[in-house]
Formats: C-alpha cells, sequence, structure tokens
C-alpha cells in the first residue's frame, strides 16, 4: 500500500513539478522499510523506475533546493557591501562548503536511483564549474564519482527528452531556461529565488567577480525561502 501511495504521490509530483516534495521521497525511499524474515527490505527497488527520476529538472531543482536551505540556516545580518574583504571571502567559502556538500549527497542519491556514472559525473561538473569550486573539491567530487559502485555501467537510467541535453550545459542554471510541467509554490522559490543567480550574472558580471555574485545571491535567495516559509 505504501509503495502504491507514494507511486501516485510521484505521479503528481511529476505533474506539478513539485521538487520539494519529491525529494522527500527520494530521502524516504533510501530510508523506510519493512523487515519480512529477517530482512530489511527498502522502498528503493519499488520506486527506482519512476520516470521522474529520469528528468534533469527534477534533479537540478533538487539540488538548488538543498543548497537554499543549507544555506538559510547561516545568519546573515549584515548587508553584503558593508562587509570587510574577510568577512565576503569567509562568505564565499561558506557557499563553496555548502555547495560541496550537497554535491557529495546526489552523487549517492543519483547512483542509487541508477543514473549512469558519466551522467553523474555530468551532473557533478555542471554544478561544480557554475558556482566556482576550487579545484580540490571539484577532484573530490569526481574522485566520488569515480568510486561508485555501480554493478551494471550499461543499465543505467537515460534522461528523458530533450533533458539530457541539459546534463552537459557549461551554465549550471540554463536548466532554469524551459520550465517544468506547471508552476506550484516550490517552483516560485526555485524559480524566483535560487535560480535569480542566473539573472546576477547577466545582469552585473562586469561589476564584481563571480565568487561575489554568487553569495550575493544566496543572501537574496535566503530573503525568498523566508518569505515563503509557512
Amino acid at each position: 500500500m505504501l509503495v502504491a501511495a507514494l507511486t501516485l504521490l510521484l505521479h503528481g509530483c511529476l505533474e506539478s513539478g513539485d521538487t520539494r516534495c519529491a525529494k522527500s521521497v527520494m530521502n524516504m525511499a533510501q530510508t523506510f522499510y519493512c523487515t519480512h524474515k529477517h530482512k530489511q527490505h527498502y522502498l528503493l527497488p519499488n520506486l527506482v523506475l519512476h520516470p521522474l527520476w529520469q528528468t534533469a529538472h527534477f534533479w537540478g531543482d533538487a539540488v538548488l533546493l538543498g543548497i537554499g536551505e543549507e544555506l538559510s540556516r547561516h545568519s546573515f545580518d549584515t548587508p553584503w557591501q558593508c562587509l570587510s574583504a574577510s568577512a565576503r571571502a569567509a562568505l564565499v567559502v561558506t557557499v563553496h562548503n555548502v555547495v560541496f556538500g550537497q554535491l557529495s549527497t546526489f552523487v549517492y542519491n543519483m547512483a542509487s536511483f541508477r543514473l549512469s556514472r558519466h551522467q553523474i559525473r555530468q551532473f557533478v561538473h555542471t554544478v561544480a564549474l557554475s558556482f566556482e569550486l576550487s579545484e580540490d573539491q571539484r577532484m573530490a567530487l569526481l574522485a566520488a564519482v569515480a568510486a561508485l559502485s555501480i554493478e551494471n555501467e550499461e543499465d543505467g537510467r537515460a534522461i528523458l527528452g530533450g533533458d539530457a541535453a541539459l546534463f552537459t550545459t557549461a551554465i549550471f542554471p540554463e536548466w532554469r531556461k524551459t520550465a517544468p510541467p506547471k508552476d506550484t509554490a516550490m517552483q516560485a522559490l526555485v524559480g524566483h529565488g535560487l535560480s535569480r543567480i542566473k539573472g546576477i550574472f547577466d545582469r552585473d558580471m562586469d561589476k564584481a567577480s563571480s565568487q561575489v555574485l554568487l553569495a550575493n545571491a544566496q543572501v537574496r535567495s535566503q530573503n525568498v525561502t523566508n518569505n515563503w516559509s509557512p
């Protein structure tokens, strides 16, 4: 019954573009289990073939959502322009560490849902470059992808339709150029909050370094997250 209910829920998430709910199901699938004949049976094998996991939009929005949730836990009371150079540098490091942590988690999430090593590598490479992670962080992430235990490499799930090309784009916010199926409160959060990063890049590229812009985008994203909080 639980598998059937969650399958219907995932259908709804795919139809409405509800990333937050789908991300919760993703976590449940890897942690919830029943015990039968002294053996643990997880939900994951019963949900892994759902088409939602084959959409680039889900993975792109889910990692942005995770980054935004983590950044919202940090207190940023001082306006960006009032920070000292050292404080700004520290804030950039904070953003990079959050992105690195979220990407590290998503490496294993994507492998659990049977994306291929090649797709995961493309995803990590794209996001890491977009957020300008350090070379050490990028190498650590790619090493984690290389070390994944994937039994049947050829069995990786294909990303549906034209979304396949989005894993190879050079700039991460390109994911947001094409809208998901329908708008929801969650899509408004992603579309008008975290994805403001793209608008900031487009508008102010000549005025500041990308690291500064990313940290500034984080502050703006936090404000949007707070506005959508229940």
